[in-house]
């Protein structure tokens, strides 16, 4: 038995939900819904928090994720840098989340928020999949409602396919800016 195998296990004791019942885990969440803005200034967001939302990017004619899971590595009065695991191919998030989730048990809890901080990340910024994962949130273009994720949910969500990635290119648009 390895070292994830392990992991597993104390995350399935922590966690009562399997992977089939990690949809209706999001709906449950998705039912209550906070002002992600009002909990920023509450300071109940903080490195290490775990999020979902809907967002809209600035340039429509790039490819984004219009519902970001992340979790959140910095706030600034206008921005939120966060690593989206929608970004990372599915073995690697599994990988990625285990190595999170170990690094977090204390007496069969997790930790919350998350201690995994983007000085503790940056090392693995060398990884192309991390990098390209690694996003910054324009916070006025982040919906008012989100979720906050317990982190005994991480890998159930996580494994879900809920990932929505634009797929808008405003072809007449790059055509007038090319003239």
């Amino acid at each position: 038995m390895g070292i994830l195998d392990s992991v597993k296990k104390i995350v399935k004791k922590i966690n009562p939900f399997s992977k089939k019942d990690g949809k209706e885990v999001i709906k449950r969440l998705l039912e209550t819904k906070i002002d992600i803005n009002k909990e920023i200034k509450k300071k109940n967001i903080d490195d290490g928090t775990i999020l979902f939302f809907e967002y809209e990017a600035k340039d429509q004619t790039m490819i984004f994720d219009q519902k970001p899971l992340i979790i959140v590595f910095g706030i600034s009065n206008g921005y939120v840098l966060g690593l989206n695991f929608h970004w990372i191919p599915m073995k690697t998030r599994k990988t990625l989340i285990e190595h999170i989730i170990k690094i977090n048990i204390k007496n069969n809890s997790i930790k919350v928020p998350l201690e995994f901080k983007y000085k503790d990340f940056k090392k693995m910024l060398k990884i192309p999949d991390f990098r390209l994962a690694t996003r910054i949130y324009i916070r006025n273009r982040m919906s008012k409602n989100g979720v906050i994720i317990d982190p005994k949910y991480l890998l159930d969500i996580a494994q879900l396919s809920i990932e929505h990635f634009s797929d808008k290119i405003d072809i007449d648009r790059i055509v007038k800016d090319l003239k």
